[in-house]
């Protein structure tokens, strides 16, 4: 008997794991799709192994910074990657995702003793592999994934990432796989969530998972021994030409530097300028659809304000309103649908699927905090030692069908809350 549950430990902690992030996966479009006539059978099989969720993620709910507080457990406040743009004063320079020379630069994701979970567990004596995962071409700590694609990108197929991915994970000293596509998101920015299209490209990514699912059971060393996670960064709500708030016409850019994206606005006043004197002209303006905070202001439920980083004055849009910072903003296309909003609006949720051997069967649609997802894996695959972190794996026990022992427990709390760091 003894040497039976031994031999069930050896197996579970032998487990691999994959982590699919579908970029712009909204909570509902698996309903939507299949409403249409689209293939969904792929997101389907694996919740009826395991389990389903609408996600509730951070704010704020864009791509680089989400990702960020998946990989870490950390919201952006302790992560420090403010927006997919932002500025930061100390380093007088402005962080942009489209720059592959910011995306190789540490000093941008370095921030707070940041560790994502590729890391985490090539601390624990295992290796890595990362396939263009936001954020990952950082070195943190000087350290990066044993395996990378390299850059944030849109330019390999589902099916072509997927291969290489197999290539890595099935070595035997790889045991954890991080892997993303763009996919939703391009396509409901483009056309809006309701439209054909963005259903089309859930049918799209739904092959691309049955081709990884093949593939992994078609394989000796992974089948029955992946724990496979396929979730999302935020979800995505409808933009009409009709609702922008033209905000240039009241401060022009030249009287701040800062973060500027459709739903949000951050501010630093410029040479001349103050925090108030921006202010009051923005109660001056009294724009409707936006409300403005000054730092101090912004709500704690955000996890933001508590950093540098956060501008002096914030503006956030209300959802399926847009700011136009700039007159020419929209004006070579039109984006239909759009992301970034208040994280408690149900439009902004992503959705996850996940199933495998350390994996709870759960019925019905469940909820899971974003940033449980880094003490999840970590939990999955018995990474001891983790970075300190805002999540909980507590909450994230009643998905896991094998929970850590007592002692576990006991000294995962001790490195997620910071009083041990000694790794």
């Amino acid at each position: 008997m003894r040497v039976l549950a031994l031999l069930l430990l050896c197996a579970f902690c032998n487990a691999k794991l994959i982590l699919v992030s579908l970029d712009g996966f909204r909570h509902d479009y698996i309903e939507m799709a299949k409403k249409a006539g689209k293939r969904v059978e792929a997101f389907e099989e694996i919740a009826a192994a395991g389990f389903r969720a609408e996600v509730q993620n951070i704010f704020i709910t864009i791509t680089f910074p989400t990702h960020l507080a998946m990989a870490t457990g950390r919201y952006v406040e302790n992560h420090g990657l403010f927006d997919n743009d932002f500025y930061d004063p100390i380093f007088n320079e402005t962080f942009s995702y489209k720059s592959a020379k910011n995306q190789m630069e540490d000093k941008w994701n370095n921030y707070n003793n940041n560790e994502p979970i590729w890391l985490t567990n090539q601390r624990h004596g295992n290796r890595s592999c990362v396939f263009n995962w936001p954020g990952s071409n950082q070195a943190y700590k000087g350290k990066y994934p044993f395996a990378t694609n390299g850059l944030y990108t849109e330019a390999p197929t589902f099916e072509y990432r997927v291969d290489r991915m197999m290539d890595w994970i099935t070595q035997d000293d790889f045991s954890f796989c991080a892997f993303y596509f763009n996919e939703p998101d391009s396509t409901g920015h483009r056309f809006g969530p309701n439209s054909t299209e963005v259903l089309e490209k859930v049918q799209l990514v739904n092959d691309g998972i049955a081709y990884m699912l093949k593939k992994i059971k078609e394989h000796p060393k992974l089948k029955d021994n992946v724990d496979l996670i396929v979730t999302a960064d935020h979800g995505m709500t409808y933009t009409p030409d009709t609702q922008l708030i033209k905000l240039y016409e009241h401060i022009p850019r030249n009287r701040y530097v800062g973060n500027v994206s459709p739903p949000i606005v951050g501010m630093w006043p410029v040479e001349g300028e103050t925090v108030d004197s921006l202010y009051d002209a923005l109660i001056k303006a009294n724009l409707q659809h936006i409300t403005v905070y000054k730092k101090h202001e912004l709500p704690e439920m955000y996890h933001y304000a508590k950093s540098y980083r956060m501008p002096e004055i914030f503006i956030i849009a209300d959802p399926g309103w847009m700011i136009k910072a700039n007159a020419d903003d929209f004006t070579k296309s039109f984006p239909y649908g759009m992301h970034g909003y208040n994280n408690s609006f149900h439009e902004m949720h992503p959705f996850m699927v996940a199933a495998g051997p350390g994996i709870k069967k759960m019925d019905g649609i469940q909820t899971f905090q974003q940033i449980d997802l880094y003490p999840f894996v970590c939990g999955l695959m018995r990474l001891q030692r983790p970075n300190s972190h805002d999540g909980s794996i507590d909450r994230a026990l009643k998905f896991m069908a094998n929970e850590p022992s007592k002692e576990f427990l006991e000294t995962f709390k001790l490195y997620a809350t910071g009083i041990r760091t000694d790794f």
